[in-house]
């Protein structure tokens, strides 16, 4: 490979991730796809994480730690997460009898509205990548797309021991 190749490729994939943190586009699909005036109110003020926590909670109630974990974000960002969504009826913050110490989220009505069209979104996106995936690379192509995302995915996992050793 040619160290333009190189360079292209790694631009290319840093774009690729900084677009994938701005999410403007899946905010705007969701807010057309929305039939409730509220909630295309309230959209564009919800984060990410809340969106995914929206999502996680459609299965049933789950504590703060176990969403940490399924959604691989700290117990903070899942806490301030929440409380926004609480203050727009998105969630509710529960205790259960048999113990008072944890609390719970689970979905409100319009929070499972918002649920529903955040995962249709993700549905007609994977769709869409499907349909590219089949059009334009061959099986032997796509070979190389998943090794290529497993290796960088690897790395960067790895990415703070490399200089040590």
């Amino acid at each position: 490979m040619s160290e333009q190749q190189a360079q292209t490729i790694i631009t290319k994939f840093q774009k690729l991730q900084a677009e994938n943190n701005s999410q403007t586009d899946e905010f705007a699909w969701i807010s057309e796809h929305l039939t409730s005036s509220q909630l295309k109110e309230i959209v564009p003020k919800v984060s990410l994480i809340g969106l995914h926590i929206l999502s996680a909670l459609e299965a049933g109630e789950k504590n703060g730690i176990t969403l940490a974990q399924e959604l691989n974000v700290t117990r903070g960002g899942v806490s301030r997460a929440a409380s926004k969504l609480e203050a727009f009826d998105l969630l509710e913050k529960k205790q259960r009898s048999d113990n008072k110490k944890n609390f719970y989220y689970a979905l409100t009505p319009l929070g499972a509205q918002l649920a529903q069209v955040h995962d249709e979104m993700h549905a007609h996106l994977e769709q869409k990548l499907c349909q590219l995936l089949e059009n334009n690379y061959t099986s032997a192509e796509q070979d190389v797309i998943i090794r290529f995302i497993e290796d960088a995915g690897q790395l960067k996992n790895r990415f703070a021991t490399l200089d040590k050793k």
